[in-house]
């Protein structure tokens, strides 16, 4: 009876025009679906209705008392007027309310131009102000690198505040005061610490909240907007990237990125490192020119010198060592198109060392492998309708804080989060669970989940598998667990900590046995945008065979333990992004030569590397990324490349024609893509339910039951 009443039909008049809505919906949640516009300040459609601004009141009914639009309830037959006398005086009035305390700084706002609070003041203000006594200021509080503030302009309608409390979770601005002292501040006088803190500025409707690094350096009528994909997850958020400069494009400068609404990722929220990460593009690490180095200094060349060099010292490695002596290294963040070229240029000097996941030792769950087992999709629509996450080895607000945000969301609408980590993350949403292990005892607990699993489901596992699970019992926690992943679907993620782990195999084995006894379905998240991508046209050091990938060359942390003469570097700084760094950087310094092709230029890779090739950033490539969910995001390039750098795909090109290798005469980036068959034929991967019975065990010798206690110490971080 009661979703019969939710969906029940309400038919009521706007303006004289008849209009329907449904029974709980409020006056200005239908005029907008019908493109009537009410003027409003507080109320956001993505917020709860805090009903304090007043500027959305109209007339209902005739009655001469005028009424919130965006708190009153629509009902049968009632007449609405959004632009009665009644209703155009009272707005009129709290348009004269609101500003009353308002300074006259629109000319150097940043927010002018963009701003509620000018273009309600332009259509319903009265013109004249008829207030002669002195305005309040206010002391503005120091938010932090990223949020300036100007409190005098703030009109109180707190969208900053409810912000911060439903959707980012920490409570960071409230209200303090009452009358003409009321203050939007923190409640501890601290910087905001949210990782979605930049949004508080897209909601507020005047120029209280502004961006700090942009702060009077444009205007919005000023810039050009481009629709662009966020770089550093693989929920590849959808942005405007907003450019300011001469049409040529030689001084185009990014000035901002702003959210780009889309439902089923983002919707309209960004987070912090998307949105201001653009201000690295200027940083004076930016790598403009070719480097070679001459004993030990550095010198600039051309492309030509630089890339003549590269070809030469690739050709004698092949000649002295082998093909099995060079090793590449790429960042997952890279395009399709780039990677695809580079796995081309190896595999036609007949060489399989190549690998995107730095952060990882053990490897072989995935380099021996099925697609399907390894390509679920991450899509964020589902979880409005699952039971339960569990989170294996994921600080899910770290690695993906749009995804966080979502699952808050859920969390709320009743979704059980259960968290198997190796400390008790700040998670801003609440678990139903937590388990905080590490180490070997985490694959001994999933062992335990397994057990308890097949209890509960009445499953009797494989001889091989009571075998490998004979020196661990169920617990009342493994039980407490399992009864939680069997409430119904939803996903099991299997986070970094959990593919860093030394026995990465065996705990995604473990996962992937807990997962066929429920409903639920397995899916890790790798670091970097593009490593669905990557995966999915097979890149690394396997190669595959129909639907499976067998192992053909070393991953990357093989390529460091066992040294290489000549090491290809994309897009990576070892020394922070591999498991071992010092394992890493070790390798690289005994290596005869180190190519790095790269953006960015570190002190560390002045030490190791021999040749420094610059290429584009974000923003100055074109090329494809597919996200978590399967998508398949094409990019432009909006701004001109930073000094003499390249796109990586053109390197590669000329690599392989210096080379001599057949098929590398590409003119334009649509002649490559026409060559990948992922981009001609569609991402056509169905991940398929895994069936119990069909998994086998890992090797009873990897699977480690007890912590060592004569080695206590045990690794909980999944990145240096």
């Amino acid at each position: 009876m009661e979703q019969h009443n939710k969906d029940q039909a309400i038919h009521f008049v706007i303006d004289g025009k008849k209009v329907e809505g449904k029974l709980g919906e409020t006056i200005i949640q239908v005029a907008d679906r019908y493109g009537i516009y009410i003027p409003r300040f507080c109320y956001h459609p993505r917020l709860t209705v805090a009903a304090n601004c007043r500027m959305c009141l109209v007339q209902v009914n005739d009655h001469g008392k005028t009424q919130p639009a965006c708190h009153a309830e629509i009902t049968e037959g009632m007449s609405v007027a959004t632009r009665s006398s009644a209703t155009r005086e009272s707005q009129k009035s709290v348009m004269e309310f609101l500003l009353l305390n308002h300074p006259l700084d629109c000319p150097v706002c940043d927010q002018g131009g963009q701003c509620d609070l000018q273009d309600i003041a332009m259509s319903h203000g009265k013109g004249v102000s008829r207030y002669g006594f002195e305005k309040r200021a206010i002391t503005s509080d120091h938010l932090g690198a990223l949020v300036s503030t100007d409190m005098t302009r703030c009109i109180h309608c707190t969208r900053c505040v409810r912000f911060g409390t439903e959707v980012a979770g920490i409570p960071e601005l409230g209200t303090v005061g009452r009358g003409e002292d009321v203050r939007i501040k923190t409640y501890l006088g601290h910087a905001l610490t949210s990782e979605l803190s930049g949004n508080m500025i897209d909601v507020c409707p005047v120029g209280a909240l502004t961006a700090r690094p942009t702060r009077y350096q444009g205007r919005s009528w000023a810039f050009k907007n481009h629709a662009s994909y966020a770089a550093h997850d693989a929920m590849m958020s959808h942005v405007y990237v907003h450019t300011q400069g001469d049409e040529c494009g030689d001084h185009v400068h990014v000035k901002r990125v702003v959210p780009r609404a889309c439902e089923s990722v983002n919707q309209v929220w960004l987070s912090d490192r998307d949105r201001f990460s653009y201000l690295g593009l200027g940083h004076e690490d930016r790598l403009k020119v070719p480097m070679i180095r001459d004993g030990k200094q550095w010198k600039e060349v051309g492309w030509d010198v630089a890339l003549s060099l590269v070809a030469e010292k690739i050709k004698q490695t092949v000649k002295t060592h082998g093909p099995e002596s060079i090793g590449a290294l790429v960042s997952p963040s890279v395009t399709l198109e780039e990677a695809f070229l580079c796995q081309k240029l190896l595999h036609g000097l007949d060489c399989f060392n190549m690998d995107f996941r730095q952060h990882q030792v053990d490897t072989l769950y995935m380099d021996n492998a099925e697609d399907d087992a390894v390509l679920t999709h991450f899509t964020m629509d589902d979880l409005a309708t699952d039971a339960v996450m569990i989170l294996l080895g994921c600080q899910i607000r770290e690695e993906l804080p749009i995804a966080a945000m979502r699952v808050r969301q859920a969390v709320r609408s009743g979704l059980q989060v259960v968290s198997i980590n190796p400390v008790t993350y700040t998670h801003h949403f609440s678990c139903a669970d937590e388990v905080t292990i590490c180490g070997d005892a985490m694959l001994s607990f999933m062992g335990e989940c397994v057990l308890s699993l097949a209890h509960f489901v009445d499953h009797t596992l494989s001889a091989s598998w009571k075998k490998l699970l004979t020196s661990v019992t169920r617990s009342k926690r493994s039980d407490r667990v399992a009864k939680k992943m069997l409430k119904g679907s939803g996903y099991f993620v299997f986070g970094m900590y959990a593919q860093s782990h030394p026995r990465a195999s065996t705990l995604y084995r473990l996962a992937q046995m807990a997962v066929a006894l429920t409903q639920m379905r397995l899916v890790q998240l790798q670091p970097g945008t593009n490593a669905f991508g990557l995966r999915a046209i097979g890149f690394g050091p396997s190669q595959r065979f129909g639907k499976m990938h067998s192992m053909m060359g070393q991953s990357a942390h093989e390529m460091y333990q066992s040294g290489k003469q000549l090491f290809l570097l994309h897009g990576v700084e070892p020394e922070y992004d591999s498991y071992d760094p010092a394992l890493a950087v070790c390798a690289l310094t005994e290596a005869q030569t180190v190519v790095a092709m790269t953006s960015f230029v570190s002190k560390a890779m002045l030490e190791y590397a021999d040749v420094l090739l610059p290429i584009a950033s974000w923003t100055e490539f074109s090329g494809t990324w597919v996200s978590a969910a399967g998508e398949l995001c094409s990019l432009s390039a909006v701004k001109a490349l930073a000094g003499q750098s390249k796109s990586a795909w053109k390197v590669y090109r000329v690599l392989g024609n210096l080379l001599k290798l057949k098929g590398f005469s590409y003119h334009d980036i649509a002649q490559l893509r026409r060559d990948i068959p992922l981009l001609s034929e569609g991402l056509t991967i169905e991940p398929s339910r895994l069936c119990a019975d069909a998994i086998q065990p890992p090797a009873s010798r990897d699977f480690v039951p007890v912590v060592d206690t004569l080695h206590p110490l045990v690794r909980i971080g999944e990145l240096p």
